[in-house]
């Protein structure tokens, strides 16, 4: 088999374009959300009524969505282990914040109150 030019040509362009933007993969390498979280300081914050509306329509579609508030610890004093990584990432990105979650992994996490159900919806995409 005899390799064009034009068809070396494509593949370097495909796999420079695979590293350079990453990030910016197409979403069959990227998890499906599964989880979102809203992560808060009872203290400081409330669970807001768009993220209560937002999560009932995750709920309803098959994704676990819950408030939780920072620093909640089970019996034996340590964080149950579905609110670890959503606690970590809003350490890293500020109180409050709504972290996304896929097969494990953190897809995004986004600091702030939410001021509609539509920005919540959208971040679980």
């Amino acid at each position: 088999m005899k390799l064009r030019t034009t068809d070396i040509l494509a593949v370097l362009l495909l796999g420079y374009w695979v590293a350079a933007n990453w990030g910016d993969a197409p979403a069959i390498l990227s998890p499906k959300p599964d989880a979102v979280t809203y992560v808060y300081e009872k203290d400081q914050h409330r669970v807001p009524t768009v993220v209560s509306v937002a999560f009932d329509k995750l709920t309803r579609s098959g994704i676990r969505a819950t408030p939780h508030e920072y620093g909640t610890t089970d019996g034996t004093g340590e964080t149950p282990e579905q609110y670890q990584l959503p606690e970590q990432e809003a350490d890293r990105v500020g109180l409050p914040a709504l972290v996304v979650m896929g097969g494990g992994e953190v897809i995004r996490a986004i600091s702030g109150e939410p001021t509609t159900v539509e920005q919540v919806l959208e971040a679980a995409k």
